[in-house]
């Protein structure tokens, strides 16, 4: 998906239904955290690809990006390049307005082959809020929810019986995550620390080179 279009996501060899992971996220910047998650969903789901969708204008956090989004949407694809089946899209970055998960997620199915199985990868913290998303029935619809354990957050049962309740399908994942947060990488680099081992060494040399997170103002 160099091109970021949709198109690509339909081809799947015969044999079985396209399991595609999703995961979405503001990735400002991505980091390791991001992609050991990605990682553990498509293990323990057997997904065969996953897309990072960059958020365009997140409905959730409109005010607090601090790099546009065609520099997160580089950065996001600097990060998955070398990972064989990962892919980095567009499709919400280049969607006008205001970004909203059932949007992209109707987006998709209409690329997609009618059995195509959508996992939507999201955190505990994220996840104790998609009841009060947009059109919260729409997401369970379209897509299951891959849920990952967060650290320091809400237990992922407990989230999960939540969200099964208010209708949604959720596997939960048995997951390691490394307690990292974009937030985290941005004060380093705004005090000039190293984000080594933390940020994918393409990401790193894009920030540098930019100039980007130089302080915590940036925008």
């Amino acid at each position: 998906m160099a091109s970021g279009s949709t198109e690509a996501l339909s081809s799947q060899q015969a044999g079985r239904p396209l399991r595609l992971g999703i995961m979405g996220g503001t990735f400002d910047p991505p980091h390791l955290g991001h992609m050991l998650t990605a990682d553990q969903a498509q293990q323990a789901l057997g997904l065969d690809r996953v897309v990072f969708m960059p958020a365009g204008t997140p409905s959730f956090k409109q005010d607090s990006c601090r790099v546009p989004a065609d520099d997160r949407l580089v950065m996001t694809r600097l990060a998955v390049r070398d990972v064989e089946g990962w892919e980095a899209s567009d499709i919400e970055v280049a969607r006008p307005g205001v970004t909203y998960t059932a949007d992209t997620l109707r987006q998709l199915r209409r690329v997609l082959p009618d059995d195509a199985r959508l996992f939507f990868i999201v955190g505990t913290d994220a996840a104790v809020s998609m009841p009060q998303w947009k059109e919260p029935e729409a997401v369970a619809r379209l897509a299951d929810v891959a849920l990952v354990q967060r650290p320091g957050q809400a237990d992922a049962q407990e989230v999960a019986e939540s969200l099964e309740a208010a209708g949604f399908r959720v596997s939960v994942v048995p997951a390691s995550t490394v307690d990292v947060s974009s937030s985290q990488v941005r004060r380093r680099l705004a005090e000039g620390r190293t984000v080594r081992f933390l940020v994918p060494d393409g990401v790193i040399a894009y920030i540098e080179d930019r100039g980007l997170y130089r302080s915590e103002g940036d925008a």
